[in-house]
């Protein structure tokens, strides 16, 4: 995509943006997961026309961003907690899907292709999860969907300009954070992974925006019943140094604390 596609995605609106990330999902599925040609496509060019995608989103309701992320995932021909038998192999092959799902420890665990075991392997091993009576402990995650577990390997490959399955949205996942979630079995599935997405970007585009600071009359300051020769100009004047030859302070300090912008909300 050239530099100029977010701003001529926000032009074209909503349904443009929805139509990018259905194309988006479609080609990494038959790029990466069914491993066909794709002409003038790559992986790298998928990353990038996603990045431009999310950027380019002027909604920040949770709801409505999960109902383009439905779009992504049927577009990745994936329907419901059950995959295919061409996503389970890529799963197999690139995702550490046997360590996930049988829930046991190796000696030697081999690292996965893509990374997407080692980013679920914290909260997956966390013990038993149950109470005494048998019951399972709330939020405690025991397992994860195959359907699910696609879903997050995808995001996780097209993400890698602009990712949205953070460490900081993982670690959120087995507190209070976003109920249902989890199922009382201990389960993570699909659907509600879908939902929490959404709302989860929803943060993160509230955050890229930011809020701006608005100045009003009310934070000048009192200048009485001064002369108009003594109180014309603006009134941030006043913060400017009367003599700034004797202004010895470090610039750089004040530009070191300049910090690029980050997607993990607080």
């Amino acid at each position: 995509m050239e530099p100029t596609t977010a701003t001529r995605l926000k032009a074209l609106g909503w349904t443009a943006i929805i139509e990018g990330l259905r194309d988006v999902a479609a080609t990494w599925s038959r790029l990466c997961v069914e491993q066909s040609p794709v002409k003038d496509r790559t992986l790298g060019a998928l990353q990038v026309e996603y990045r431009d995608l999310f950027e380019s989103m002027s909604v920040d309701d949770g709801d409505e961003i999960a109902t383009a992320l439905h779009q992504f995932t049927r577009a990745l021909r994936l329907k419901g907690d059950d995959a295919s038998a061409t996503q389970t192999h890529y799963l197999a092959e690139r995702s550490g899907l046997r360590h996930i799902t049988s829930g046991r420890r190796y000696a030697f665990e081999p690292k996965s292709v893509d990374g997407t075991y080692e980013y679920l392997k914290p909260i997956l091993y966390q013990g038993d999860g149950r109470q005494e009576d048998g019951r399972q402990e709330d939020g405690r995650i025991r397992s994860i969907s195959t359907g699910a577990l696609f879903y997050v390997a995808a995001h996780r490959s097209l993400g890698a300009l602009y990712p949205t399955f953070t460490d900081a949205f993982r670690d959120q996942w087995c507190d209070a954070t976003w109920p249902g979630l989890v199922d009382a079995s201990g389960r993570l599935q699909l659907e509600p992974l879908i939902q929490t997405h959404g709302r989860w970007v929803a943060r993160l585009l509230n955050q890229d925006k930011g809020e701006p600071l608005v100045l009003t009359a009310e934070d000048g300051p009192d200048y009485g019943d001064y002369d108009e020769e003594h109180t014309t100009g603006s009134w941030l004047d006043d913060v400017i140094l009367e003599d700034p030859e004797e202004d010895d302070a470090d610039w750089s300090v004040a530009s070191s604390g300049r910090r690029h912008r980050e997607r993990h909300p607080d």
